[in-house]
């Protein structure tokens, strides 16, 4: 039994706080969606956001967020300027990532595509760039 407030506020904040094993799976599972997207998609870099970048993320974990960057050398004319873009990269990412976890369910929903995992769900989107690489704004 904690003996002052500051004892007694870490105890409850490590009971809200992610505990090793989810915090590995979490970074096991964004890892392989990164890795996912990689090998299929030139990806210019992506990064974490929300309460898991945050590391405010509480138990039980609801879900992760993944912003992609897409090379615009290579992606550009398809997923950046189109008036149908953010549906057409959407769908790119449902197929691809469909292809590497066949047996998770995956749904496309403005503005992500969310794979439920059994033990939390992980939104994956896309960071749109209006500028080409280099360009001055």
């Amino acid at each position: 039994m904690p003996s002052t407030v500051r004892a007694s506020f870490d105890e409850f904040c490590a009971r809200l706080e992610p505990g090793e094993t989810q915090r590995t799976d979490a970074a096991t599972k964004q890892s392989g969606v990164r890795d996912c997207l990689n090998a299929k998609l030139w990806v210019d870099s992506s990064f974490l956001t929300g309460s898991y970048a945050r590391r405010t993320l509480i138990r039980p974990p609801d879900d992760i967020d993944l912003l992609v960057v897409l090379d615009y050398s290579k992606h550009g004319n398809d997923y950046y300027h189109p008036t149908d873009a953010v549906q057409k990269v959407l769908d790119r990412f449902h197929s691809v990532l469909k292809d590497c976890y066949p047996s998770t369910p995956i749904r496309k929903g403005h503005p992500a595509v969310h794979l439920n995992f059994t033990t939390y769900g992980l939104d994956v989107a896309l960071v749109r760039a209006y500028l080409e690489p280099g360009a001055v704004s």
